[in-house]
Parts: structure tokens; C-alpha cells; sequence
């Protein structure tokens, strides 16, 4: 019987030839293996033995997602990348079973080798640029080698030449100098025996990756190849169709992470996508009895109809390609943005714009008249205590880093203002463009023509594309608003360092990690919360450290571990550890920083989930909320009902409390449709939360209460008593 098979085993022999055991899918035990060639066995197997031999190996790959390194390293050891490889590139595998077992071999490779640590997928879009390194290229996999020369300038000068005054831009640069170098001692001493400094350890992530970027040129010319030579899909062709799909989501992983290296490499295989994307020449069927007797508007019709499988994988495939375009869309916004910043650099120094710097300067100015920065520097250099230059510098970076905001600024409207009458910009913003990455095709025609096919998630995909071709200058010009620029160096080692933590923490997070690992979480965890607070005074947070930390994607890292099982706190003490770290982090990430917030407000629910464990999870939703209109009149009614049931079953606390008074009133002014909202889910959901001591027994207990000291103990139901009041009032 089938049960009996086990696994049907695979190796690779020479010459690139895939071995199957055929021995271990026969009915009968047989001792010895028989090994027979792939192609083989395709042609000889019966459906049954076929089939459990494709389902394996998706099965195979199914345990791969999410990248789960227990299944990866086991399967390692029974699947070479060469031997997926020879199977994907073997052109004698042309039949409908040979298209099925490619197509799953091809998967086998997205989840096997590609979707895997230590790879990341690159932000399509950088909100968070340095001054001084502003590239025009594409985000890749590749880091980029840059020497320094030893007479380089901070990468604040420049900036400061054309803002400041001379005096001012010396005064400016000395204490940036002695700031960085109290900074560094510091660093050096804290962590002097866990990390390298950045650009030796930057050099050798070069040198060891460099041979696993490599190995992907063959099988992304292979996958260009497949698919460029599809100029139209036959629904009756299933196996076919489902190698296309398989070859769409590999290539779609390989852009994500970065592996396309240069624009041309990128347009040549959108012009493939798009010929692809292309259904007007697709067909039902090529028999000469169909070709005949059906008429073009039938055909039309055939075509637009996902009544079958066949016909649901062909659509599957176009909406696999709008996939792949969008992340094109987004990395073409980068390259554009990249190109703005560069063309506005050179032009700012140049003098270009002298006239609205001098502006600025006398802002500047102003700024430091106000923050006695000229008295403070005098008193430097007459002192030489520490604790004095600690608050000076910290006035400074001050500073800095509001002129900086405003430099940007206004190089934001100068962008937008001559994008209108400026042609090298406009040439510049054209050279890549989605629209013209085909000369014989149309994309807006193809992308109407999808719209018309009764498969709502492609009529979706080819609605929000077509949306996003003809708003290419509003969002560049939105993402342009949103652009972080680095101008001090102290701004460039957090951004470089959180980068850093992100790659080497991804590699350690896995459901089964050892002490060793946990501790290193559980350290890098509370290094990036420090960026986000001041040294001394904890209440006060650094909101450009903050944004960096947001555009790093540190927050989804954050968010990734607590997607780990957390089945037993008692037991999984290192675990319960990390997770407390995590939630002391996004308190911090979110505190007073709506933009954080916003990014949020996704994992609510996850965090809900967490409740009632000892993690301070309710602190951490409060602060989501917290001030923050726009947040709190998204919140579902399914989350306040959720609340209003824990107090029910956890008990009547006046930690859970907090959460409504702090939706109700964000920014102390009352919110309508929460006060209705949470009014409705207390009378709906909450009767026994009504803790009001009306009757005679209750008001009895109320004095025992007050006389057994109860308002000291924050948990108790006095505290509750009191804080419910308030919180009708508020309703």
C-alpha cells in the first residue's frame, strides 16, 4: 500500500544525472536499491507512484517556509542546490509529469536556498540616507567597498560650510570632534570585547558571501530564459503552467533579497514579465477541433473565465508577475529618489541655492543666540570636566540636528519646484520607467485586458498597478518628504550598527535556540532600546534614533521574535526574558513618535495574544495609542470587546483600565466614536466589570476595603473602583 513506501529516496550521480531509489515505491519489499535516472522514472512509474513522489517533494519545500532551520538543515543533507538545479534546467523534462516535477524542484529552491538566513530582504525603498554616501544605484546583496581618505571631512561639513558661518562651522566641527571621540572611548570600553569595528566587519561579510551571490547567475539567466520564452500560456497545458508559476515566485524571491545587481538587468527581465503578463495571445486549447469551431469572442470569453484549475493557475501566474512588479515599482521609487538627492547634493554645492541658505543661516543663528551656544563653547575650552562636556555636546547635537531637519526641508521644495521646468531632472525621473520597459508591448493595454478576467485577486493586483503607474511623481515626491538624512556621525554608527544587529540577530532567531543564543538576543535587544532613550534621563527619548530604527526595520526583527512559541514561561525562562526585552524596546520605539506607531498597529492582535503572561504587554499597547488620534479611530470594536472579556476572566485590575481612558481622550480631547465604541462593548460584553458599590452589601465592603488600607495595593478592586469612575466620566 502507499503507507508502506516511506520516502522515495533521490540523490545526484556524475554528470548531473538526478538518481531516484525505485525500489523504496514498489508494493513489494525489496532489499537492495534500484537506482534509475528521473527521466525514467517519470515515464515508467503508474499514477499513484507519480504522484507521491511530486507531493513529497512539495512537502519538502512546505517544510522550508518560514525559514524553519531544523527541516533546512536536515534537507540539506539530502538536497544539493546543483542537484535542484540539473533538475529545473533538464530540457528533456517536456512532458506534462516533467513540467510538475520541475515545478517542484523550483519551489524546493525558494524555501531550500533562497528564502534562508543569512539573507534579508532589502527595503526597495532607503528612507534613510547619508549625506555624504547618497548612491544612484539599485539596493542589492552586494555591500559596495569604499575607501576613506585620511583628509576626508565629517560628513557634516559640507553641510555646515554652506549654513554656517566660519567661526560658527569651527565651533561646530571641534565639538562634534570631541564629541565622537568621548562617544568612541565610551563604545570601546562597553564593547570592546563582543563587536569589530563596522568597516573591518563590513570587508568580511564581503569576502564569505560573495560565493553564495554567485551561484544564483545561472539559475537567474535560466529562470529569464523560461520565462521570456513564454509569449502565451495554453490552458490545457497544466504542467507547464505550473512550472511557470513555481519559476515566477523563485525570481519574484530573488529580487526581494536583492540578487539583481544592475538596472539593465532588472529592465530585461521586466520586458520577459511583461510579454508573460501578456494574455491576449493565450488560448484554451490548440486542438485544430477547438480552433475551428470556436469563434475569436468565444475564445475571449473562455479565456476570461477561472471555471477550471487549469484556468485558475494561468491567472495565478499573472498575479504573480503584478507581484514582481510592484517590487520593481519600489525599487525604481529608490533609484529615483537616490538620483533627486544626488542631482540636489551637487546643485547645493555648486551654490546653486545660496539664497535660501542664507536664509537658513540666519535661522541658524538665531538658534544658537537662543541656546547660549557661543558661551557654553567659550566655557569649554577654559574647563575640562566631563560631566560639563557631556551637557554642552548634548546641546550641540541639538542643534545640528534641528538645522539638519531644516536643510532638508527646504531641499524638498527646491526638488519639487524645479522637477516642474528642469530637463536634466525630468530626463533623469523618465530613464526608468515601468511604462517604456517594453517596446512591443503596451503595459497599460495589458493591464486593462486583466482587468476584465473573473478572478477577483487579479483584477485587484492590475487595479492597484495601473494606480501606481499614474502617481510615479506623487509618491516619489511623498517618499522625498519622508527621507531621513544622516548628517552627523554619531547619526551614521546607529544606523550602520542597527543594520548590523538586524542581519546577525535574523540568523540566531529560530524556535528551538540554545542559551548561548537566547543571551545574544537578549543583548542585542537592549542595545538598540538604549538608542532609543537618552544615556541618563530614560524619560526622554531620541526621536531621530528612533526613525532610524524604523526605517532599519528593527521593529519587524522585534516583532519576528515574538512570533516564537511561548508555551511554558516557567520553564522558558530565557525565553520570557527576550520577551520582556521586546516589549521594554517597543515601548520606546513608539513613545511619542506617531509614525512608529503607525507601524505598530499591524501586531496588535499578536500582542493581545500575549496578554496575562507577566510581559507588560498592556504598557506596550497603551503606548501604540497613546496621543495619537489618527491610531485610535482604527481600532476595531473586536479589540475593546477583547479587553472588556479580560477584565471579565482575569480579573478587575486597574492596569486594564488604562487602555480605554487611553483611546477615549488621545491628546486630552475627547474621541466620539471610541466613547460610543467602548461604552457598547462594557454593556454588551461587561456587566460584572460594573464596579460601582451601590447596594448595601457592596457599600459594606467598601469600608472594609478602605479600612484594610486597599488603595495601596495597585491591583486592588478599590483602585479599580476609583478608576472606572473616571473613566465614565470620560465616556
Amino acid at each position: 500500500t502507499q503507507s508502506t513506501w516511506g520516502t522515495i529516496h533521490t540523490k545526484a550521480a556524475e554528470g548531473g544525472q538526478v538518481l531516484i531509489d525505485y525500489s523504496t515505491c514498489q508494493k513489494s519489499i525489496v532489499s537492495q536499491p534500484n537506482w534509475i535516472p528521473l527521466e525514467k522514472f517519470i515515464e515508467i512509474s503508474d499514477e499513484q507512484q507519480f504522484d507521491y513522489y511530486e507531493i513529497q517533494i512539495i512537502l519538502f519545500s512546505n517544510l522550508c517556509v518560514g525559514r524553519n532551520n531544523y527541516c533546512i538543515n536536515l534537507l540539506y543533507q539530502h538536497f544539493s542546490y546543483y542537484m535542484c538545479y540539473s533538475v529545473v534546467s533538464n530540457q528533456d523534462l517536456k512532458s506534462d509529469r516533467g513540467y510538475k516535477i520541475r515545478a517542484a524542484f523550483v519551489t524546493l529552491i525558494q524555501t531550500l536556498f533562497v528564502d534562508v538566513d543569512p539573507y534579508q530582504v532589502k527595503a526597495a525603498v532607503s528612507l534613510t540616507r547619508t549625506w555624504k554616501k547618497i548612491d544612484c544605484g539599485i539596493p542589492t546583496i552586494r555591500k559596495i567597498k569604499k575607501t576613506r581618505s585620511e583628509n576626508e571631512s565629517t560628513p557634516f561639513s559640507k553641510v555646515a560650510d554652506l549654513i554656517f558661518d566660519k567661526e560658527d562651522h569651527l565651533h561646530l566641527v571641534t565639538r562634534q570632534k570631541k564629541s565622537d571621540e568621548i562617544q568612541e572611548m565610551k563604545e570601546m570600553k562597553k564593547q570592546k570585547s563582543k563587536h569589530d569595528d563596522d568597516d573591518d566587519s563590513d570587508e568580511g561579510e564581503d569576502e564569505g558571501g560573495e560565493a553564495n551571490v554567485l551561484k544564483f547567475e545561472e539559475l537567474k539567466e535560466l529562470l529569464c530564459r523560461i520565462i521570456g520564452s513564454t509569449k502565451r500560456q495554453v490552458v490545457v497545458n497544466f504542467g507547464e503552467n505550473l512550472f511557470i508559476l513555481g519559476c515566477l515566485g523563485t525570481l519574484g524571491e530573488l529580487m526581494r533579497y536583492g540578487f539583481f545587481f544592475t538596472k539593465d538587468e532588472l529592465l530585461k527581465v521586466m520586458d520577459s514579465l511583461l510579454l508573460c503578463l501578456d494574455g491576449r495571445d493565450d488560448v484554451p486549447n490548440l486542438d485544430d477541433e477547438y480552433t475551428n469551431t470556436v469563434d475569436e469572442m468565444q475564445r475571449k470569453i473562455d479565456r476570461y473565465q477561472s471555471s477550471t484549475e487549469a484556468n485558475i493557475i494561468i491567472m495565478k501566474c499573472k498575479v504573480k508577475i503584478m507581484e514582481i512588479f510592484n517590487i520593481f515599482s519600489e525599487i525604481q521609487l529608490d533609484y529615483r529618489l537616490s538620483l533627486l538627492l544626488k542631482i540636489f547634493e551637487k546643485r547645493v554645492e555648486n551654490g546653486d541655492y545660496n539664497d535660501v541658505l542664507a536664509k537658513i543661516r540666519t535661522s541658524a543663528a538665531e538658534l544658537r543666540r537662543r541656546s547660549g551656544f557661543g558661551s557654553e563653547y567659550d566655557f569649554i575650552v577654559k574647563s575640562t570636566k566631563k560631566e560639563v562636556f557631556s551637557r554642552t555636546a548634548k546641546t550641540a547635537q541639538k542643534m545640528i540636528t534641528s538645522i539638519a531637519g531644516n536643510f532638508v526641508k527646504v531641499g524638498n521644495r527646491i526638488i519639487e519646484k524645479i522637477l516642474d521646468d528642469d530637463p536634466e531632472l525630468m530626463a533623469a525621473f523618465e530613464d526608468f520607467n515601468i511604462l517604456t520597459v517594453s517596446s512591443s508591448a503596451n503595459c497599460v493595454d495589458i493591464l486593462i485586458d486583466c482587468t476584465h478576467y473573473n478572478y477577483p485577486p487579479l483584477v485587484t493586483a492590475a487595479f492597484s498597478l495601473l494606480f501606481k503607474l499614474f502617481s510615479q511623481r506623487a509618491r516619489a515626491l511623498v517618499c522625498l518628504d519622508q527621507t531621513q538624512l544622516l548628517v552627523t556621525r554619531i547619526s551614521e554608527k546607529v544606523h550602520k550598527r542597527a543594520l548590523k544587529i538586524h542581519s546577525e540577530t535574523s540568523e540566531k532567531i529560530s524556535s528551538s535556540m540554545t542559551p548561548e543564543a537566547e543571551k545574544f538576543v537578549l543583548e542585542r535587544l537592549e542595545e538598540i532600546r538604549s538608542f532609543c532613550v537618552d544615556s541618563k534621563d530614560k524619560s526622554l527619548v531620541i526621536r531621530s534614533n528612533q526613525d532610524i530604527l524604523r526605517n532599519a526595520s528593527i521593529h519587524s526583527l522585534v516583532n519576528r521574535i515574538l512570533q516564537l512559541p511561548l508555551t511554558n514561561p516557567t520553564e522558558q525562562k530565557g525565553r520570557k526574558e527576550i520577551f520582556l526585552s521586546c516589549f521594554k524596546f517597543l515601548r520606546d520605539f513608539v513613545r511619542n513618535n506617531n509614525e512608529n506607531q503607525n507601524a505598530l498597529l499591524e501586531y496588535i492582535p499578536k500582542y493581545i495574544e500575549l496578554m496575562g503572561q507577566k510581559l507588560n504587554t498592556i504598557d506596550t499597547i497603551c503606548e501604540i495609542f497613546r496621543n495619537n488620534r489618527q491610531v485610535c479611530s482604527q481600532i476595531a470594536e473586536e479589540i475593546v470587546a477583547h479587553f472588556v472579556r479580560v477584565i471579565e476572566t482575569k480579573g478587575r485590575y486597574a492596569r486594564y483600565l488604562i487602555f480605554f481612558q487611553t483611546i477615549i481622550r488621545p491628546d486630552n480631547r475627547p474621541l466620539p466614536r471610541n466613547q460610543e465604541l467602548v461604552l457598547t462593548c462594557f454593556l454588551k460584553y461587561g456587566l460584572n466589570s460594573f464596579i460601582l458599590f451601590n447596594s448595601e452589601e457592596e457599600k459594606i465592603e467598601r469600608k472594609k476595603l478602605i479600612y484594610h488600607n486597599d488603595i495601596t495595593n495597585p491591583d486592588g478592586l478599590l483602585n479599580y473602583h476609583l478608576d472606572f469612575i473616571e473613566l465614565l466620566g470620560m465616556i
